[in-house]
């Protein structure tokens, strides 16, 4: 049953992400403020739901529902923005979906709660720190090919896309982390490092994405950016 609600929760946060980044291109096609502020906020709250969903089951069993985001999106485009969809869009969606179901083959459903120590064990270990390293090269590359074609180039679509999608699987590791700490009653500096890096994460993400989706068509970036999410949430999952 826990699993069924971490499951429900984990679409339900793909869906107000989706609802919320289509709101915030459709805001910043027409200049409205309010529709900007509610898709800004449906996007945040969306972590909060994802955070509330790691109570209930393992990051690498509900981290493929992230494919749901693509899935709304593509339903939205047409129906917010008048975008066209083609045959490749949903060939697309439908290889993604697949992968999501092979993923979900292969995740545990297995969940366990971890000790202060062994917390520190998992964050020290070399496959953590080769993702974060991963992570940085990758955001700095991205952000190169933004910075040096401009930021409305067709090739800036889908590193913005990127970008965000790492900072979305840092943010979740971070929430992740946060919730572990929480649970196991760690000392507050330690909490409040988790929360601050949660925080920045997820702040880079939504500042990110906000920017790809106000310059390109969401078609485009939050495919990339949805694959990019989940890979790198079912990734970092495992690392640590």
């Amino acid at each position: 049953m826990s699993y069924a609600i971490g499951v429900g929760l984990a679409c339900l946060a793909s869906v107000m992400n989706a609802t919320g980044i289509n709101l915030q291109r459709l805001a910043q096609r027409r200049g409205s403020a309010s529709l900007n502020v509610l898709g800004v906020a449906l996007a945040t709250l969306c972590g909060v739901v994802d955070m509330v969903s790691f109570s209930f089951a393992p990051q690498s069993l509900l981290a493929p529902f992230g494919a749901v985001t693509l899935v709304v999106n593509l339903m939205l485009a047409p129906l917010l923005h008048g975008d066209a969809i083609y045959s490749l869009d949903l060939l697309s969606t439908a290889l993604v979906m697949a992968g999501v179901a092979t993923m979900l083959s292969a995740a545990s459903p297995s969940m366990r709660s971890w000790s202060l120590p062994e917390l520190e064990g998992l964050l020290l270990r070399r496959p953590f720190h080769y993702w974060l390293m991963v992570q940085a090269l990758m955001i700095g590359f991205a952000s190169t090919v933004v910075l040096r074609g401009g930021s409305r180039r067709r090739s800036a679509a889908p590193c913005f896309a990127v970008i965000a999608g790492l900072f979305g699987g840092c943010t979740v590791l971070s929430a992740k982390l946060l919730s572990e700490l929480l649970n196991g009653g760690a000392a507050w500096p330690r909490v409040a490092l988790a929360a601050v890096s949660t925080g920045a994460c997820a702040l880079s993400q939504l500042l990110t994405l906000n920017a790809g989706v106000g310059r390109h068509s969401s078609l485009v970036v939050v495919p990339v950016f949805t694959a990019t999410f989940v890979f790198v949430n079912a990734m970092g999952g495992g690392s640590a």
